[in-house]
């Protein structure tokens, strides 16, 4: 079956046209659909309301050259393959010519059937292979948009959600304080206990919901940190104190150890809290009966950071689970599923700080999880580089060995 082209050819010399037409016409196998003007501004016009397969432009006419028509082509849209044409060979105006978005540039003399044949098949091969291409970068641009515009209704939606489950949470929190406040003595054991589990309850899924709400701030880039000089020990104080009951019903010894005179360091105050909250939380949670849980607070050997461990001892399958669900860098995905939230908003937590959070586990099964925070001065107050293991005290929020 024949090839079938459409080809313009816009050219002020009626024999170059005609000589032009002779040659396609003696490619073999190929038939051509041949169209010629000797007016520049008519040929355009023409070529832009019915665009042909291939345009061959002389780039000496007059009073407008090709390459000003092939300018002017581009600019109007046209995108079909064209060939330029001269009786001159210049480096300039092949460079000019290809600049401008021509697919060749043939001199006049050198056209014969194969030359024609070749420039034309490898004009189209290559325009239809953009073409491909672009068809592609649009489906996979319009692909993205729509992501983008269900990942916003999506952190709408979880922003939103967070907001409004927040308040009710917040006042039942507030009653469940109110009636420990007024139980009669000797309720401790009793019904104290459950309002004791109830608040519990309730702290827990109000941090989940702030979580989930600066997770959703995250993603889209709209979290700000506000940043404030932090005593390391009252955060660390606070956190433990918030965990006690649970270590004490799980009868899991918690223990709380700070360096002497640890500096202030720059931090988000309450997004730090619960950062430490949320990794302290998840040992308590998963350490069987029995195991220690402990909490320290240290200077980095290169006195320019603080360290805040979270150290789980005796074999800990879900803490393996926990440091493993840890991701490589900042910029990797948590892999597991259930506890990704948590970790996630502790990971992003100390990049924005300008930190990191890693895990580790030991040989023998005890674990670790690892806030590394920058100090904003390095010699500030505190143990000095290069400077001796600091005396360690054991704050009274230490609970005893669980009970046997």
């Amino acid at each position: 079956m024949a090839t079938q082209y459409s080809i313009v050819s816009i050219d002020d010399d009626r024999v170059d046209s005609e000589h032009l037409r002779r040659t396609l016409e003696a490619i073999p196998e190929w038939s051509t659909e041949f169209r010629s003007y000797t007016d520049p501004m008519v040929g355009l016009t023409e070529v832009i309301r019915r665009p042909p397969d291939v345009l061959f432009l002389d780039l000496l006419m007059k009073p407008q050259s090709g390459l000003e028509l092939l300018r002017q082509a581009r600019s109007l849209g046209y995108d079909r393959p064209v060939i330029c044409l001269t009786g001159l060979e210049k480096t300039e105006a092949v460079v000019e010519c290809l600049r401008a978005g021509a697919a060749d540039y043939l001199p006049k003399e050198s056209i014969s059937p194969a030359v024609l044949e070749r420039s034309i098949d490898r004009a189209i091969c290559e325009w239809q292979i953009e073409e491909a291409r672009s068809g592609h970068v649009r489906d996979l641009e319009e692909a993205h948009g729509e992501l983008k515009r269900s990942h916003r209704r999506t952190r709408e939606f979880y922003r939103e959600l967070s907001r409004e489950l927040s308040r009710p949470l917040t006042a039942v929190h507030r009653l469940t304080s109110l009636l420990q406040e007024e139980l009669p003595e000797g309720f401790e054991q009793g019904s104290g206990s459950y309002v004791q589990l109830i608040r519990e309850g309730v702290d827990d899924v109000v941090h989940a919901l702030e979580d989930l709400g600066d997770l959703t701030a995250c993603e889209s880039g709209r979290m700000a940190l506000r940043r404030e000089s932090v005593s390391p020990g009252w955060i660390l104080r606070r956190v433990v104190a918030a965990h006690l009951p649970t270590a004490r019903r799980e009868r899991v010894a918690l223990n709380l150890f700070a360096e002497r005179a640890l500096p202030e360091v720059p931090a988000d105050r309450v997004r730090l809290e619960r950062t430490l909250s949320n990794l302290l939380g998840m040992a308590v949670r998963y350490t069987p009966c029995g195991n220690e849980v402990n909490l320290r607070g240290r200077r980095s050997l290169d006195g320019e950071h603080l360290e805040f461990l979270v150290e789980v001892t005796g074999r800990n399958p879900h803490l393996e689970r926990l440091v493993d669900a840890l991701p490589a860098d900042e910029n990797a995905p948590v892999e597991d599923p259930e506890l990704g939230p948590s970790l996630f908003f502790c990971t992003e937590v100390a990049s924005l700080h300008g930190g990191r959070l890693d895990g580790e586990i030991s040989g023998a099964g005890a674990g670790r999880f690892r806030l590394l925070l920058p100090l904003s001065s390095p010699k500030g107050r505190g143990a000095s580089r290069g400077s001796t293991a600091p005396e360690q005290e054991t704050t009274e929020l230490s609970l005893p060995g669980a009970p046997s």
